[in-house]
């Protein structure tokens, strides 16, 4: 494949190094992954108990680092190019008045809600990915 997007999936997966490492292997060299999202507290009153643990407890600046350790994990130097952009629309955006309890609490319904996306390309290599590391539950 030249593109894997995986829209607004990543909040919901249980074994994320599997699926993005899956995609890897999809990809023809120079392919794209893009992994869209939004904002935690966009859907929260329909999916909260879909979410992962980890996703429910995290900011968004968090999702887009574990995120992006999701590529690293699961094909290593497979992967180059990583990028993570906040493509929230700009009355989204929470401002930084320097208070953390007003980075805590939640949105202004009113506001839409924020977006994300963290991607990668595939490299072009000799080798595959080993998969003696894979986790076995």
């Amino acid at each position: 494949f030249d593109a894997v997007i995986m829209a607004n999936t990543i909040d919901f997966l249980n074994h994320p190094r599997e699926v993005f490492k899956s995609s890897w292997r999809a990809l023809k060299p120079g392919g794209f992954m893009i992994v869209p999202f939004l904002a935690k507290d966009a859907y929260v009153d329909k999916f909260d108990e879909a979410f992962t643990k980890q996703w429910r407890d995290m900011s968004d600046d968090q999702h887009m680092w574990v995120c992006g350790s999701f590529f690293q994990f699961s094909a290593g130097e497979g992967w180059e190019g990583l990028k993570g952009f906040d493509i929230s629309p700009f009355d989204a955006r929470k401002e930084d008045d320097g208070n953390m309890l007003s980075k805590l609490q939640g949105g202004d319904s009113d506001k839409p809600c924020g977006a994300f996306v963290v991607q990668a390309q595939k490299k072009s290599m000799a080798e595959g990915v080993d998969d003696a590391d894979s986790v076995e539950e």
